[in-house]
């Protein structure tokens, strides 16, 4: 977990929301059990609620964020039983606020595949519905009372097919998932328009698999893929879960397209058009819906996922559901949650209908307990200064840059101090401290202090 940062790195939370449901031998079914977590990464709990308890009976929680302007709080998204609507909430995970349970946009029920805090603070962007649900909309909704359509895709029909949309560049471009169509799309907020489709019929990208074979625009390598987002660096991170949706007016049905579900990082290249997988980790089960993919500060993925059937082998894991953590460089295992289920039921899937017994997982959420510090080096410029460097991460994933501050101080004296700011997506920030002291004990008993917008610290000895 730490990998090439320091201990820092394996400390902090991981956030997840667990949802059961109950299947009749006639095939019926209702959610009957929901929990919303956020765990140490030691394995201890820091806090867990009964989601049917507190925001009503069969209610779960699908989308979940560290709210930006204080992270003592998550942005949560309600989906009432499986109707994919729901409402939105403030949840003080921690208990250090007045009220647990904060609503926003009056209460009302908005699509909960996704929530997402806008650039200034004032708006909750999500994914809603056009009219006669003919037509995918994203929506900003103002003063957390009305709405207002900014997007309108007319690109597919069906109000479901949408799982995910991630605003960057300051709310001007916006990354949207839909899975029907495995397709990723990159739409401009105010033009809407669309710059490329990677994936699907509509596809404007040429695909290449991981083996270096060359797919023609309107093929498709990824299957109702969920929570495809950009992580900086031309790199977009997606949950495979390989299931072929055919979406109608009415219901939804699906079949495998391979029997496993995977993670990928695909790079796309937009002046080559080209949209290529250059990492690839098979989880050895399959998650029919849901999952999650998202990269960690260290370059280490975490992943989300739940098993709905048989492995390929005709066996059943031993857990229901997991978050795993593993290494880029060698997929080697860094962290892994396991949730355990009912083990003695051995059907997990009919010709005709996926026996949902195993508890779910939509998505996970990852967070430092501190800003990271690290890579502290220092060397004389002359006989009377000092240069000082240091790499820095925020505490968790954020889509565009945010403050930071830094003190060098030698003891109780500070020598200079300054802002800078983190990078978006969890990637490493570099930054240089030049500074004219009369000393060279900088170099030798100094300290550098990064101080986020939140007021957290951490301070490293030169």
């Amino acid at each position: 977990m730490e990998g090439q940062i320091d201990e820092d790195a394996s400390d902090g939370y991981v956030a997840f929301s667990i949802t059961k449901m109950n299947v009749t031998e006639d095939r019926s079914f209702s959610y009957n059990s929901a929990f919303h977590i956020v765990m140490r990464t030691n394995g201890s709990i820091a806090a867990i609620a009964p989601t049917m308890l507190h925001l009503g009976m069969s209610n779960h929680i699908t989308a979940m964020k560290f709210y930006p302007y204080d992270p003592s709080y998550m942005l949560i998204a309600v989906d009432v039983e499986s109707s994919e609507d729901g409402p939105q909430y403030l949840w003080n995970w921690d208990g250090t606020k007045g009220e647990t349970y904060i609503p926003l946009l009056n209460g009302s029920n908005n699509n909960c595949h996704d929530v997402q805090l806008s650039y200034d603070g004032h708006y909750v962007w999500g994914i809603g519905t056009g009219p006669d649900l003919l037509d995918t909309r994203i929506i900003e909704s103002t003063g957390y009372n009305t709405r207002l359509e900014m997007v309108d895709i007319q690109y597919t029909a069906g109000a479901k097919s949408l799982n995910h949309v991630q605003l960057i560049e300051k709310d001007s471009i916006a990354i949207v998932s839909e899975k029907v169509h495995n397709a990723i799309i990159k739409v401009n907020v105010s033009s809407e328009v669309v710059h490329w489709v990677a994936g699907g019929p509509n596809g404007t990208l040429t695909l290449i698999d991981s083996s270096g074979t060359v797919w023609e625009p309107g093929s498709a390598l990824w299957y109702g893929q969920h929570n495809a987002e950009y992580f900086g660096e031309d790199e977009y991170l997606m949950f495979d879960d390989q299931t072929v949706w055919h979406e109608t007016a009415s219901s939804d049905s699906e079949k495998k397209a391979q029997n496993t579900s995977r993670l990928l990082i695909v790079r796309i290249d937009e002046f080559a058009t080209t949209a290529e997988i250059i990492w690839e980790y098979d989880l050895g089960y399959h998650t029919n819906h849901f999952g999650d993919l998202d990269m960690l500060a260290t370059g280490n993925l975490l992943g989300a996922g739940w098993v709905t059937s048989r492995t390929p082998d005709g066996s059943h894991p031993t857990f229901d559901a997991q978050l795993i953590e593993v290494t880029r460089e060698d997929q080697e295992t860094a962290w892994e949650l396991n949730v355990i289920g009912n083990q003695t039921r051995d059907e997990k899937e009919n010709a005709e209908f996926v026996l949902y017994d195993s508890w779910s997982v939509y998505s996970a959420e990852r967070m430092y307990a501190k800003p990271l510090l690290y890579n502290l080096e220092c060397c004389y410029t002359d006989d009377y200064a000092v240069e000082i460097s240091f790499s820095s991460h925020g505490r968790f994933k954020e889509n565009n840059k945010h403050i930071a501050h830094y003190e060098l101080a030698i003891g109780d004296d500070i020598i200079t101090k300054g802002s800078f700011m983190h990078d978006a997506y969890l990637r490493p920030t570099s930054v240089t401290i030049a500074s004219n002291v009369t000393t060279k004990e900088a170099c030798t008993k100094g300290s550098v202090r990064v101080t986020d917008r939140w007021g957290t610290t951490n301070e490293k000895e030169i």
